[in-house]
């Protein structure tokens, strides 16, 4: 401040100002990488929801905190099961030995069941599958000799969520034709068959 008299006589006057560091223990920003949080993200709001396919099992977060000196962890954020999930992002600031703020955001993930319904391998004890095994061909023929009186079908599926109903272990086989079904099904209920 410049202070000049009638006389003309200056006076410089200093003011210093000390604005008091941040201290937060809130984030900025928040997000998910390729997913939309609901509600839109606001640093007082801290539960958020979200929709995933089945085959996400953790989410790619990006996030700033308010104040430099905050820490963050996240907890739950990796192999998330069918059905309701909870990330947590806790923000913590340590202020002075007596002084902690904290903040616990909370992403509650719901990860969608799964459609695949396919085998990941289909082989007989004895014989051989025509044509060789390919998930998406769901006819295949074996042929055995005349003394060959049981068959045994192995398989394994594709999803671990999905379960095969009928078909696999020992199967008793007659002269000429016999048909067996390998059926499985997703784990929102959809059946394929083999």
């Amino acid at each position: 401040i410049i202070v000049t008299s009638e006389s003309g006589k200056t006076n410089i006057y200093n003011v210093n100002v000390i604005r008091e560091p941040i201290k937060s223990a809130l984030l900025a920003s928040l997000n998910v990488e390729d997913f939309l949080l609901e509600p839109e993200f606001h640093k007082g709001i801290l539960e958020y929801f979200i929709n995933v396919p089945n085959e996400i099992t953790s989410l790619n977060l990006n996030y700033v905190t308010e104040d430099d000196q905050a820490v963050v962890t996240i907890l739950g954020n990796e192999n998330f099961n069918i059905g309701m999930n909870e990330v947590h992002v806790n923000v913590t600031r340590v202020v002075t030995n007596d002084e902690v703020l904290e903040n616990d955001y909370i992403i509650y993930v719901n990860r969608q069941m799964s459609t695949n319904n396919y085998l990941d391998t289909l082989f007989l004890s004895n014989g051989v599958l025509s044509p060789l095994f390919n998930k998406e061909v769901n006819n295949y023929y074996a042929v055995v000799p005349n003394n060959i009186d049981e068959i045994e079908v192995f398989a394994t599926t594709e999803d671990n969520t999905s379960k095969i109903t009928t078909g696999v272990g020992k199967h008793s086989l007659d002269p000429g034709l016999n048909t067996i079904q390998v059926k499985v099904r997703s784990s929102v209920g959809i059946t394929r068959v083999y």
